[in-house]
């Protein structure tokens, strides 16, 4: 009897007490249900992605570190490649200055030793001539001595009054 009063109880709007229980039960059993089912492989599964976009982020900024520490670098380096480049220029400047004194310092060199040798060429022609001078006037000298005389007279004796002559006209 117990049992059909409790069944037979009827609350308000039409229910009775024996089926609130059994629906709370099956509430019960729905969210336990729920849960292991539904809430836990949800949550390790967003836990599990929030991780992996945790390290993705992670060396995504340890990789733009990296960039960043090879950019440092290679500035320096271009810098040091920027000085290099001005020291070589500077140097072959320099070089260059240095081999365009030589240059003309050697030429400037030969330059005298081409006027002196010209002017040991110009004084030998210039005693060449004058001795052919002196020769041709002593042929041009005994030609008309010998024809004015209508003899031939010696070379040597003509010589020394040629020579005296061109002495004289020397000095």
């Amino acid at each position: 009897m117990t049992s059909t009063l409790l069944a037979e109880t009827t609350l308000p709007l039409g229910l009775n007490f024996f089926e609130i229980l059994l629906e709370m039960f099956n509430l019960a059993i729905l969210v336990v249900g729920v849960r292991f089912l539904l809430y836990k492989p949800v949550k390790k599964y967003m836990e599990k992605r929030s991780e992996e976009y945790k390290k993705a982020e992670e060396e995504s900024e340890q990789k733009r570190k990296e960039a960043e520490d090879l950019k440092l670098q290679y500035e320096k380096v271009l810098e040091e490649s920027r000085q290099n480049a001005i020291t070589c220029s500077k140097e072959a400047t320099a070089s260059a200055m240095i081999q365009a004194e030589e240059i003309v310092e050697n030429a400037k060199t030969e330059a005298e030793r081409i006027l002196q040798k010209a002017e040991e060429e110009l004084s030998h022609k210039e005693l060449m001539q004058k001795e052919e001078l002196s020769n041709s006037v002593s042929e041009l000298a005994l030609d008309m001595a010998s024809k004015i005389l209508q003899r031939e007279i010696k070379t040597e004796d003509n010589d020394i009054v040629i020579n005296n002559l061109i002495e004289r006209w020397k000095n």
